[in-house]
């Protein structure tokens, strides 16, 4: 996270990529890779990360509702279908 804060995308989606390689299951690999991808403007990569961490835990949707992480995705037909509105 501290990768993805300071700008280092590629060491960030290395260290992201690994852990979920490690542990499938841990939501906020997925999450934080949803986030770096929709800064990096990838938004469809973003979303299939984003999908995939509200798959393990759908309280990711309230989380992604409110990131700023993740502003590049708002206003998508699939931010909005994997979030929902409140």
């Amino acid at each position: 996270v501290i990768q993805l804060q300071e700008g280092n995308y590629p060491a960030a989606r290395t260290s992201f990529t690994e852990a979920i390689r490690l542990q499938p299951d841990y939501v906020d690999s997925h999450y934080n890779l949803a986030c770096l991808n929709a800064l990096g403007g990838e938004a469809s990569q973003g979303l299939v990360h984003l999908r995939k961490a509200v798959m393990v835990d759908p309280a990711v949707k309230d989380w992604a509702r409110s990131d700023a992480d993740l502003e590049n995705l708002r206003g998508l037909p699939g931010f909005e279908e994997i979030v929902g509105n409140k």
